[in-house]
């Protein structure tokens, strides 16, 4: 009974590389994750430009599957993406959401 847990457990490190490599793929090539900066007129290309290379966004797919794998098993992409990407987030969501108290609305 150990033998076949063990064997499963062995199978299913392949078996979870893999899908996870296809979704990164996926998910990678279907969405941009630039699309709301690169809708901000505000927003230079030189901006633009840091942001993908600071996030490897200008590599090949291959190459940003293997940095999402070492941010995974560091734990340092939840670190560096709060600390680099806070003020522009809070920035930009400040001006492009509207204040709901300024204007209640009434039911």
């Amino acid at each position: 009974m150990i033998t076949y847990i063990v064997r499963r457990l062995l199978y299913a490190i392949p078996v979870l590389a893999v899908s996870s490599f296809l979704i990164f793929v996926f998910v990678s090539t279907t969405t941009d994750p630039l699309e709301a900066i690169k809708m901000n007129p505000r927003a230079s290309q030189r901006s633009i430009h840091l942001v993908e290379h600071e996030h490897h966004l200008d590599r090949p797919v291959v190459v940003r599957y293997g940095y999402w794998v070492r941010d995974v098993f560091t734990a340092s992409s939840a670190r560096r993406s709060s600390r680099t990407d806070r003020s522009f987030r809070t920035s930009s969501a400040s001006s492009a959401i509207p204040s709901s108290s300024s204007s209640p609305q009434s039911y």
